[in-house]
């Protein structure tokens, strides 16, 4: 049994890759090649730099495989989307004549 996508994962999207598996920490990751069953290939950005590294065949965090055979999982390692962020905008005063006034009368 694998993990199925219920939508298309493009190409370049880019991702954390765990290296061994469900364990340790992540780093970036850019898929090159994915199927429907979320098996994908990719290539990890070094955490410090230096040369990309493919990744041929790294399934989807969530697909239960990675339970069932834990020592192919730590050597193929496991890829997911991304987290989402919250990003607030600064909040843009509204410059009005009482506001230039002030200014320029350096108050």
């Amino acid at each position: 049994m694998s993990y199925k996508f219920d939508y298309v994962v493009p190409v370049g999207e880019v991702v954390q890759f765990f290296k061994n598996g469900l364990d340790g920490g992540a780093t970036v990751g850019i898929l090159t090649a994915i199927n429907e069953d979320g098996v994908a290939d990719l290539v990890e950005l070094p955490r410090f730099g230096g040369m990309v590294i493919p990744r041929m065949g790294v399934r989807f965090v969530d697909d239960p495989w990675h339970l069932s055979s834990p020592e192919q999982s730590r050597e193929n390692g496991a890829w997911q989307f991304r987290p989402a962020t919250t990003f607030k905008p600064e909040e843009k005063k509204e410059e009005t004549k009482k506001t230039r006034e002030l200014q320029s009368a350096g108050k």
